[in-house]
């Protein structure tokens, strides 16, 4: 069945194990001893950790994040793992990676930051006289029409584009003093579509 809670969530079954984190769940702790196990999450949101299975289908190319704080475990003696992001809406915040795609489920739009075009941001551990700015390159596509925008977009700057608001609300990690720059694929983006 579906579940809302946030906290930790622990599930050990015997047959077919299938559920859906609606909202998510910090973490999603699973094990099953003789059935398939199917997750349905949040997208670009958790770490995935499937231990040991005899037979494992893994759908997680949306959901592997190595800096997410969040965590997946799934153990299945003999079934098969499948791990699917549940579909994003408007008006919800969505985490992003650089490059990946996310097609919304409720408006005709799939958006993609293709890359990082500027993080001057204040690092953490760092005093800065001026905050800085992360500014990322997007591409709108409106699903129909095939019509392609292609914008940059900047933290707590919300732009306008096909008649759609996006408003990027966080980016993490923060770029540490000291050491390089995070790199482009270490980022996750969360963001924000509204029509307008």
């Amino acid at each position: 069945g579906d579940l809302t809670s946030r906290d930790v969530t622990s599930v050990s079954a015997e047959g077919q194990t299938e559920l859906e984190f609606v909202g998510g769940a910090d973490n999603i702790n699973v094990t099953s001893t003789t059935g398939d196990v199917k997750l349905t999450v949040p997208p670009l949101s958790y770490r995935i950790d499937t231990g040991v299975t005899i037979a494992s289908k893994l759908d997680i190319d949306a959901l592997a994040s190595n800096t997410a704080s969040k965590q997946i475990k799934v153990r299945s003696s003999k079934g098969a793992i499948s791990l699917q992001p549940q579909l994003a809406v408007s008006h919800e915040p969505v985490d992003y990676k650089v490059g990946w795609k996310v097609e919304y489920s409720d408006e005709p739009i799939t958006l993609v930051f293709d890359k990082v075009i500027e993080d001057s941001r204040c690092p953490s551990g760092a005093e800065c006289v001026w905050a800085g700015r992360f500014i990322a390159g997007m591409t709108m596509l409106r699903r129909g029409d095939n019509t392609k925008k292609a914008s940059q977009v900047e933290l707590d700057s919300p732009i306008t584009d096909l008649g759609y608001s996006v408003q990027l609300s966080d980016v993490r990690p923060l770029p540490k003093d000291g050491e390089p720059a995070p790199k482009p694929d270490a980022y996750i983006i969360t963001a924000t579509l509204e029509r307008q």
